[in-house]
């Protein structure tokens, strides 16, 4: 642990990478900070595919009936300690204006959305089923054909959320880098 020069205590972290949470650490992860549809959430269900999580941990498919849901990221950073290696599961820091909860050895998901939106049906479909699909509806088919042809811009999509998650880390400088990695994050005391 380091002082900052402002009495706030610090660690420094090595980040490795910057991505979502795998599907079977959903159930026991910390409830979002949101309430309500803000506790929607994306996980990591395998490489390709992303799922929905609910306030429980639960992950679900698209309700019936429903048009559209708010959903969000909460990003996971994989990390290396500094020399202390002094955190523990459980042990929360902030960085880039967020608190993280450390969730396993090296991991640590941020306690609230970093980005959210209306997610839409059709964005789901795009992500989800093949271009042929009955499933789409002729009104669906362009929106459909778009999200499709750019699946960098469908936060459904694993390009999606590697784009949003990319923003995020360069918009806060974040350093993730092969090149630089080294970050120092304020430890939050929650007995302060």
């Amino acid at each position: 642990m380091i002082e900052n020069g402002t009495g706030k205590v610090c660690c420094e972290l090595e980040i490795t990478d910057v991505t979502i949470l795998p599907i079977d650490k959903a159930a026991s992860a910390k409830k979002c900070a949101g309430k309500g549809a803000e506790n929607i959430w994306y996980c990591l269900k395998d490489e390709e595919t992303v799922a929905l999580v609910n306030a429980g941990g639960n992950t679900f498919d698209w309700p019936e009936g429903c048009d559209y849901l708010w959903s969000g990221i909460r990003p996971v950073l994989k990390f290396e300690c500094g020399e202390d290696k002094s955190l523990a599961i459980g042990d929360r820091f902030r960085i880039a204006g967020h608190t993280f909860t450390v969730v396993s050895k090296n991991m640590a998901l941020c306690d609230e959305l970093i980005f959210h939106k209306a997610l839409t049906l059709t964005e789901v479909k795009a992500a989800t089923l093949p271009a042929d699909s009955a499933e789409v509806t002729p009104e669906e088919k362009e929106k459909f054909d778009l999200y499709r042809n750019h699946p960098q811009d469908n936060p459904c999509t694993i390009e999606g959320v590697k784009n949003i998650l990319s923003q995020w880390v360069e918009k806060n400088n974040i350093k993730a880098s092969a090149f630089d990695r080294k970050n120092t994050v304020e430890i939050v005391n929650d007995n302060a």
